[in-house]
């Protein structure tokens, strides 16, 4: 397989995962049993496609909670999208002071993920 075939792959597991977070999620917010399936899929393209994640995997693998998920998943999905994917999916959970909460909290992560040096 090619790396732009197994980016979309990535892209599409992720948002999978993202989309169904009652099915892949446990009450505590960690992944289940079909949602860690579907995560070692994923990192299993992702470290084909870029070995210098390992790092980050390594953690995501320890603990694979909402958080460290969205950490992988904005390194492949626009920050729109996955903020796109919460409004939808909660929308009758989050109001709207706490979409902007989640937007600002995700713009730190994404930030300080990008803008750190992996390794």
């Amino acid at each position: 397989m090619n790396k732009e075939n197994n980016i979309k792959d990535i892209r599409r597991l992720l948002s999978k995962i993202l989309t169904n977070y009652t099915e892949f999620f446990d009450k505590n917010g960690t992944l289940n049993s079909e949602g860690r399936k579907i995560l070692e899929e994923t990192i299993r393209l992702i470290l084909n496609t870029n070995p210098e994640y390992r790092n980050i995997i390594y953690r995501v693998r320890r603990k694979p909670t909402l958080e460290n998920i969205i950490k992988i998943a904005v390194k492949y999905i626009p920050e729109d999208d996955i903020l796109s994917v919460f409004s939808y999916c909660f929308k009758f959970l989050v109001d709207e002071p706490g979409l902007k909460t989640l937007r600002s909290s995700l713009g730190k992560s994404s930030d300080s993920i990008r803008n750190r040096p992996l390794g």
